[in-house]
């Protein structure tokens, strides 16, 4: 009995030790992926040269009174330390009430809500400007004065179905007369970054944190903007869009 128990045992330590193999083959597998999931989650956040901390406390979201409709959504930010902001026209209409007074929440990256004035609006160009409540306490964000190369790294801030501010990253692509039911611009800017509904308004920046554009829309899942050229002139033509406020 002894002898035939024998060889029992040594398959039973045998597929023991065949066990503890595998576990442990299994176990130093999952370590290295585990290892390689932290080193490309660090090589993807140091590859990122777009500085979106610095840009962010800039950047506000707007919305209607309902915070659920998606319909009436977009972004804004800060062109002047006194709170000046800029933002597309569409997206301020459709925080308008019924006597065309601002009836939305404009919401910081800190999740604070401030109240807001229309100071200056261009229907034509598709352009607003809010003059946003806290005094002088807001960071601009530069204008830049370079121009654009095709493949030129890009940033943008815009605001997520009216939950929160998203950044994402792209390139430049091209200049193209646009003209449609929102947006008319013989040099409009095309930009090869993800952007979906409420990013109208959004600030797009390069490397330098300095704005290059701003989101007027998407065609066809591509960005287009306003450059920073046509920015200037609209800050520069701010006294005379204050005529078209009701």
């Amino acid at each position: 009995m002894l002898h035939n128990q024998a060889p029992n045992t040594t398959r039973a330590g045998k597929h023991l030790s065949e066990s503890h193999f595998y576990k442990a083959t299994l176990c130093g597998i999952s370590v290295l992926c585990m290892l390689h999931l932290v080193v490309h989650e660090v090589v993807v956040q140091s590859d990122c040269s777009i500085p979106f901390r610095e840009i962010l406390p800039s950047v506000f979201r707007l919305s209607g009174p309902d915070h659920s409709d998606f319909s009436s959504n977009g972004t804004a930010w800060v062109v002047h330390p006194s709170g000046i902001a800029i933002t597309c026209n569409h997206v301020v209409d459709s925080t308008m009430n019924s006597t065309r007074q601002p009836n939305g929440r404009l919401i910081s990256f800190d999740g604070n809500e401030h109240s807001y004035q229309v100071i200056g609006c261009s229907p034509q160009h598709d352009v607003a400007f809010l003059k946003v409540s806290g005094g002088n306490s807001y960071r601009a964000i530069p204008i830049a004065q370079h121009i654009l190369e095709q493949g030129e790294q890009v940033g943008g801030v815009w605001n997520f179905e009216n939950m929160a501010l998203v950044c994402t990253q792209g390139i430049y692509s091209a200049r193209i007369p646009m003209h449609t039911d929102t947006f008319v611009n013989p040099n409009a800017l095309i930009f090869d970054m993800l952007h979906r509904k409420g990013g109208s308004g959004g600030p797009i920046v390069s490397v330098k944190g300095d704005a290059v554009a701003m989101t007027a829309g998407q065609e066809n899942g591509l960005s287009i903007g306003y450059s920073s050229t046509d920015i200037c002139l609209h800050i520069r033509m701010l006294p005379i869009y204050a005529q078209y406020v009701v």
